[in-house]
């Protein structure tokens, strides 16, 4: 035989689990190959190069080995056959087991992706699901457009740079894209925590987020569609009532959603278990709240009205419009270095998510303070919660007058 073949330990890694190389040496020539093979260091036994008889399944990972090097063996024949030259194995057995452990790696990382979802399911929003979701459907859709084999490894800070790319060239929004790397990154933590990988140059990543116009409406304007006649619509009454409900309360539309009339206690808060982050608060109900709880406790309901989130936004934009909440208001949008803006009426760029925004912009409005705001809402913290904060040009002016024109400091002519 023309080579030697032997099996050793990664000892420099401080991973609790050191992968097997494979050494084929001619002379002073080697080819270090992957067995994808992984064993705690005690466990191996260098001398025989094998595992101990002491670790579970050694029979097996044994065995896994002696059909490496067979492996081996028979491509260093199959080369021999026509040529000698050590540059040639080397080149062979390159080839076949990178492509190998390319094809590992890559049903690792789409397997691994998917059992994360599965598991996870019962612990993240149906919402967040759904965004793992699809990000793990455009990274299929990606590695495929660019013939790519991604890998844990795939990840690093060029790799997302490439990525964020993409997403750019498909329009998708510079924050939503943001959103999505974020996303992701939680699954590769997730991962190198559970060891599938030792890849952590991913974690120094940093997205590109655009400041936003936020959407919330003027106390006007609110009042407007609470006080709007729907009873002649029925779907639009519902959404409208659960619409206010948001903007009296400042919950997420998940949780107005999940709300139960039993959920009230007896000192008239409702009592919450907040769907995406699992924390618990209590939201006094003002009497506005109160007033359309009334209405569907009449009609022997036990919750308000459920739909879905697309059927809601639809009608909560057809309702404003006919409440005449039609403002024109500009619409900036970020994509890569693109920028595109949009002027439409309020009415069209209302969504369920605006009345936590409401809820927020009026609160500070009317005086009540930040952190008692953010103890309703459940922020934890003032960066978080101040993307929600959309105080109107005309309180800040009324502000400034106060302040300034009240002023005992006055400019001496």
């Amino acid at each position: 035989m023309s080579c030697t073949i032997n099996f050793y330990i990664d000892k420099k890694t401080t991973a609790d689990l050191k992968s097997i190389f494979c050494y084929v040496r001619q002379k002073t020539k080697t080819v270090v190959l992957h067995t994808q093979k992984k064993i705690n260091f005690e466990k191996w036994d260098a001398t025989k190069q094998e595992a101990k008889r002491s670790y579970t399944g050694y029979s097996d990972f044994n065995r896994s080995l002696q059909n490496f090097k067979e492996k081996v063996l028979s491509i260093i024949d199959s080369v021999e056959a026509t040529a000698t030259d050590f540059d040639a194995i080397k080149s062979a057995l390159t080839k076949e087991f990178r492509k190998e452990e390319q094809a590992k790696n890559q049903l690792n990382f789409f397997d691994v992706y998917a059992k994360f979802i599965e598991l996870r399911k019962s612990e993240l929003s149906e919402g967040t699901i759904k965004r793992h979701q699809v990000i793990k459907k455009h990274l299929e859709t990606y590695a495929a457009k660019y013939k790519k084999v991604l890998t844990f490894n795939s990840f690093t800070l060029l790799e997302l740079e490439e990525l964020r790319s993409y997403y750019y060239s498909i329009d998708i929004a510079n924050n939503t894209t943001a959103k999505y790397i974020k996303i992701l990154k939680t699954f590769l933590h997730w991962s190198m925590k559970n060891k599938f990988h030792q890849n952590n140059e991913f974690a120094s990543f940093v997205t590109r987020t655009n400041t936003v116009d936020v959407i919330a409406l003027t106390e006007a304007e609110l009042f407007a569609i609470y006080n709007k006649d729907f009873s002649a619509i029925p779907r639009l009454d519902k959404v409208r009532d659960l619409f206010c409900f948001g903007c009296f309360t400042g919950q997420r539309f998940s949780d107005l959603i999940g709300f139960r009339f039993s959920d009230i206690r007896n000192n008239g808060s409702w009592y919450l278990r907040t769907q995406k982050t699992q924390d618990i608060i209590e939201i006094p109900l003002n009497d506005y709240a109160l007033a359309i709880i009334e209405k569907y406790k009449s009609a022997g309901c036990d919750s308000l009205p459920k739909i879905s989130n697309q059927k809601a936004n639809k009608y909560l934009q057809e309702l404003a419009g006919l409440s005449e909440v039609d403002e024109e208001i500009k619409k900036t949008t970020y994509t890569g270095s693109k920028t595109t803006t949009t002027t439409l009426p309020k009415n069209k760029r209302l969504g369920m998510h605006s009345s936590r925004r409401t809820f927020v912009t009026l609160s500070l409005e009317k005086g009540m303070r930040p952190e008692i705001v953010m103890k309703i809402t459940g922020h934890k913290d003032l960066k978080s919660f101040k993307r929600y904060i959309s105080i109107t040009n005309t309180i800040t002016a009324i502000e400034m007058k106060q302040i300034w024109n009240n002023s005992e400091l006055r400019i001496v002519s």
